[in-house]
């Protein structure tokens, strides 16, 4: 009889799960797994009879902004990297810059822009010997980092060194992005500087302090006068733009066809009707870091753009020669940010 009901518990998972987590309460290492406390607990499926002998890695598309969901794919690589699996990134429908009749021919955001390492695929992951796809809290578990934005000098170097091997543009793309950088860079020691406003300035709870226009003047201004022969700007900000011509002129260079904003939403809720306008704006904003990263000098404020140019300078086996962050603190309130596609949301029903 014993049998009998425990057997027809095992059927139902929710009642199960229940009757177990009642059973190891005072099992601290149980809690800690269910808490998702236990960085290397993992998962396995099988899946089909492809790639045996690898474990390939699941991840998933998340909801932020282009760069946002970049650094979340390389915390997750560098969990698979840890634990010798493979990974595959999928960025669907959730992801802001997806398009839904897609790219070329292309459905995966995350393809848009950049290759699978080792040539896998995301229809590999369904026909797959071993997969796995527990999500993890790198960023806390594995560097001690409770806010996203407020990085630590260990995470940039290994994400420096997980971009280094697993991040590879699509050749299309890089070539349009190296042509762009030596098109405007053209050799010159140059200061590069990242101004984020658009949906920052609302101040959310959890995202940075956004410093006022007169204070990166002042920052760009100390560390231009170092011997920088240009500025380049990126922004997705019409107003940071119109300053920072008045303050510098001909010394300022920036990509013109860029989408900017002029109000408290972020640049893929503008235009929202143009042909591949998402696809348009993570292409533009990928242009902007790779460019930043090639720049001698950065001044920036607290970004996810910064944070990934950084990394990405790290990746090629360089420094800046002048690294300044305007870091004003994080905003603590009860504004909740929206996620992307609930901003595109607002952004279809024209409350922008």
């Amino acid at each position: 009889m014993r049998n009998k009901i425990y057997h027809w518990v095992e059927k139902h998972e929710r009642l199960h799960y229940i009757i177990r987590c009642f059973h190891h309460m005072k099992d601290e290492a149980f809690v800690r797994d269910v808490n998702n406390e236990s960085l290397f607990a993992l998962r396995m499926v099988s899946k089909g009879e492809k790639h045996k002998g690898k474990i390939l890695y699941r991840i998933e598309d998340d909801t932020s902004g282009f760069f946002a969901n970049f650094l979340f794919v390389l915390g997750d690589m560098w969990f698979a990297d840890t634990l010798g699996m493979y990974p595959v990134v999928i960025w669907g429908d959730r992801c802001p810059y997806y398009e839904k009749n897609g790219v070329n021919g292309v459905f995966n955001a995350w393809e848009y822009y950049f290759k699978q390492y080792g040539d896998l695929h995301a229809q590999d992951l369904d026909s797959a010997y071993r997969m796995s796809d527990v999500k993890k809290d790198v960023r806390r578990l594995a560097f001690g980092i409770e806010n996203g934005y407020c990085l630590t000098e260990k995470y940039f170097l290994e994400m420096g060194r997980i971009m280094k091997k697993y991040i590879r543009l699509k050749p299309d793309i890089e070539a349009y992005i190296n042509g762009n950088i030596n098109g405007i860079l053209e050799g010159k020691r140059t200061l590069g500087v990242q101004i984020r406003m658009g949906g920052m300035l609302a101040n959310f709870n959890g995202h940075p302090i956004v410093p006022s226009l007169d204070e990166y003047v002042e920052a760009i201004k100390s560390v231009y006068k170092k011997g920088y022969g240009q500025i380049f700007l990126a922004t997705d900000d019409k107003r940071a733009l119109g300053r920072m011509k008045e303050e510098f002129g001909g010394c300022l260079v920036y990509y013109p066809d860029t989408t900017r904003v002029d109000g408290e939403y972020s640049t893929y809720c503008a235009n929202t009707e143009k042909k591949l306008h998402k696809y348009q704006c993570g292409l533009e904003v990928l242009r902007d870091m790779y460019t930043l990263a090639g720049c001698d000098g950065f001044v920036g404020g607290l970004s996810q753009v910064g944070n990934a140019a950084q990394i990405a300078k790290i990746a090629s086996g360089t420094a800046y020669e002048d690294l300044l962050i305007l870091d004003k603190g994080i905003n603590k309130n009860l504004r909740t940010a929206p996620d992307g596609k609930e901003e595109l949301a607002r952004a279809g029903k024209k409350l922008y």
